[in-house]
């Protein structure tokens, strides 16, 4: 081979080298593929629900996520539960997602006392609830990994935050000021790690490498003020290591949250608009939403013109997900609050999740391709959820864009490669881009066996989409599920929220079909079915809604008679009074 035929290859694979630390062990824009995806709850109040609106009305679920609380269940228990979820969703065609929340329910658990960012900073500096709170997190982990599919697993809404803007310092742009007990903790897997907050996000992502490289890491990046000061979050961020994707609370977009259906402010909209923007594009991944409101949502983004949900994509939006939960029937289930004010007579925005069901149906049979901007359009995300189950997952064009395509093992090293960052810069970052797609052609990619297949024998599985209900009968007792905290600690919303899904036997489609391709249509439920007749599960709880205590100038209408320390916010209020 001629020497001028060598020296670009050898550039190329030492800018690899130099910009590989950089670069997420997962893209997730391949795992969402060419559109914007949707996502929904699975909190057993609902019951069979989502899979309903899947398979009856055709909604193409690309997510669906459920809390993970600090529990006293038994450890074999907890995996029966977890890995129930993940066949729930795969079966669904959907990513399942873990949300990991748990520094404040340790420190309530343990009576630590004081406000939600007081319980956080103490728990965040106690060596013995730190070394808990990392034995939690390998647990979920190793069962993930499992599963043999992608899971995401998202990590503490409202505690980074808590750290930015509450303790101590309003719009703390500097992870590595915040203390927290890491390698001081003693856990033997993260010892070396500097006892900070940055030094906590980096031990996370390597307990990920280390436990269960397959699995999507989400960092929570919470929009406190409205759209303002997204340096902060930056800045922060800067110091987590590398995660594969951020994922946020619901924006704030309304003057009066009554009138939801009312046109978004546009200067509330230019504001988050930006702050998406400039998170993604500083972190290069892009932003899940998550916990979004049934109504104001789905009407303004998903009810026919998509000049709303373009801008959004663009800025860097990923996928949406949105928070199903009431009593009753789960048709008629409404947003909490000021969001839940039914539209005057006339208006079509109806408001319940069945037209919520209704809009997204009506997306998946044309959903939002990534338009010019998006993160996910740099980087040509055409991938399937259910391929790479280990490593990074490849593919992708890469156009310079946020997370050009990977030749695989990312973090783990199993096959080599390179992703590419917008941070390197310059013309040897084409370069590098292009010999990552011409690695990830040649890369085969393996589609992952059906998840029932994966699943089948798993210790108390046998088929259910409920995980505990015939292990464990106490948990049919209230406060007894594993999403929930015992201790009896005070709720901002004292609804009852369940999270084991339907108690029925999963329909599946036939195993030889494999995962399901994005587009493709699932198969119909058996006809005649009384849906009135879907069996619900029997465990209890209430999923904790965390609050933010408000400053005093902000007490007014969301004021909680008898919350000590005056009136609190709950997440879908953020931002409104700070922290």
């Amino acid at each position: 081979m001629r020497v001028t035929a060598v020296l670009p290859l050898l550039a190329a694979a030492s800018l690899c080298a130099e910009v590989a630390h950089a670069a997420p062990a997962h893209a997730l824009c391949n795992d969402l593929g060419p559109t914007l995806g949707v996502g929904v709850s699975s909190f057993s109040a609902a019951g069979d629900w989502p899979a309903v609106a899947a398979q009856e009305h055709g909604v193409d679920w690309r997510f669906l996520y459920l809390y993970v609380l600090p529990t006293d269940d038994p450890e074999p228990d907890v995996q029966s539960y977890l890995l129930s979820k993940i066949e729930l969703a795969s079966s669904l065609g959907a990513m399942p997602v873990f949300t990991f929340y748990q520094l404040l329910q340790i420190g309530q658990r343990a009576g630590v006392a004081g406000s939600e960012p007081d319980v956080v900073q103490k728990v965040l500096g106690d060596r013995d609830r730190m070394r808990e709170y990392f034995d939690n997190f390998v647990l979920v982990l190793r069962t993930s990994a499992m599963a043999g599919v992608p899971v995401l697993v998202h990590v503490e809404p409202d505690s980074w935050g808590f750290m930015m803007w509450a303790m101590g310092v309003e719009g703390n742009a500097d992870a590595t000021s915040v203390p927290v007990a890491v390698a001081s903790s003693g856990h033997p897997d993260v010892a070396g790690f500097p006892d900070h907050a940055g030094g906590l996000g980096q031990a996370l992502v390597k307990l990920r490498d280390q436990h269960a490289p397959s699995v999507r890491l989400g960092w929570h990046a919470s929009n406190f003020r409205v759209g303002a000061r997204p340096e902060v979050v930056t800045g922060f961020y800067s110091s987590m290591g590398e995660w594969d994707v951020l994922v946020g609370e619901n924006f704030h977009l309304n003057v009066d949250d009554a009138v939801w259906w009312e046109p978004w402010d546009e200067s509330l909209l230019q504001a988050n608009l930006s702050w998406l923007e400039a998170v993604t594009s500083s972190a290069g991944v892009p932003f899940l939403s998550w916990q979004e409101r049934i109504g104001t949502t789905d009407w303004h983004l998903f009810s026919g013109d998509r000049k709303m949900l373009e801008r959004f994509a663009a800025a860097g939006l990923g996928g949406v997900m949105f928070e199903l939960l009431g009593s009753g029937d789960p048709d008629d289930f409404r947003a909490s609050g000021p969001y839940g004010a039914v539209p005057p007579p006339g208006s079509t925005a109806g408001g319940t999740a069945a037209d919520m069901r209704a809009r997204l149906a009506a997306y998946s049979e044309n959903p939002l391709a990534w338009p010019a901007g998006s993160p996910c359009a740099q980087a040509g995300g055409a991938g399937s959820s259910g391929a790479g189950s280990g490593g990074a997952t490849g593919g992708g064009a890469a156009g310079g864009g946020a997370t050009a395509g990977s030749a695989g093992g990312g973090a783990t090293g199993e096959e080599g490669g390179c992703q590419v960052q917008p941070r390197a810069g310059g013309a040897g970052v084409a370069l590098a881009a292009a010999l990552g797609v011409l690695a990830a052609g040649l890369r085969r990619r393996r589609r992952a066996p059906p998840v029932s297949g994966r699943l089948r024998g798993r210790r108390a599985l046998d088929g259910r989409t409920a995980g505990l209900e015939r292990v464990r009968p106490s948990l049919d007792e209230p406060h007894g599920s594993l999403d929930m905290s015992r201790t009896g600690a005070r709720r901002t919303h004292a609804r009852e929220r369940r999270h084991a899904g339907s108690n029925g036997t999963l329909r599946r489609r036939p195993a030889a079909h494999g995962p399901r391709r994005h587009g493709a249509r699932r198969p119909s439920r058996p006809a005649g079915r009384d849906r009135g007749a879907r069996r619900r599960s029997a465990d209890r709880g209430e999923r904790h809604h965390p609050r933010v205590p408000r400053q005093p100038a902000a007490r007014g209408r969301h004021a909680r008679e008898g919350a000590p320390g005056g009136s609190r916010l709950t997440r879908s209020n953020r931002g409104r009074g700070g922290v």
